[in-house]
């Protein structure tokens, strides 16, 4: 499969998880992310980046069995991770297409390249994040925002 290829399945994937979403799920994510910070989201999807991988590669038979997918609680925050992921991952995958980053994908089944896309788009997202190099005090607006910058190990 070529990376356009892997970066359409990307898209597909997304989409069928776009039509799997409930208002109610989509009602109860508003109300969540009122009273969050995007920095919130992201610590999230990092603590939780092996399930929300291990979902996008599942069938989605298997996804929808896991207890994650199907608590109420959790469940619409994993959906959005993984629409999140999938669409992150195409495009990571257009991105390497475009600008020819790499001769060939590994081979690998579509959902687990979903999976991996996603992931470093995580990775990528992560790095570019604007952190306070300073040490403490760290300013109000930034004290949300733990993440090591990326050359810190």
């Amino acid at each position: 499969m070529t990376t356009a290829a892997y970066a359409n399945e990307c898209g597909r994937l997304a989409s069928g998880l776009i039509g799997e979403t409930t208002e109610s799920d989509i009602e109860q994510l508003r109300a969540e992310f009122a009273n969050e910070q995007l920095a919130d989201w992201v610590l999230w999807c990092v603590s939780n980046r092996k399930e929300i991988c291990a979902m996008l590669a599942a069938a989605p038979s298997k996804r929808r069995r896991r207890k994650c997918w199907r608590d109420p609680l959790s469940g619409p925050r994993f959906r959005l991770a993984c629409i999140q992921y999938a669409l992150h991952g195409a495009a990571v995958l257009v991105a390497v297409d475009v600008y020819r980053l790499s001769p060939s994908p590994p081979e690998t089944g579509y959902r687990a390249m979903v999976a991996t896309a996603g992931d470093a788009y995580l990775d990528l997202y992560r790095a570019g994040m604007f952190l306070w190099p300073f040490g403490d005090p760290v300013p109000r607006e930034w004290a949300s925002v733990s993440l090591k910058p990326p050359c810190s190990g």
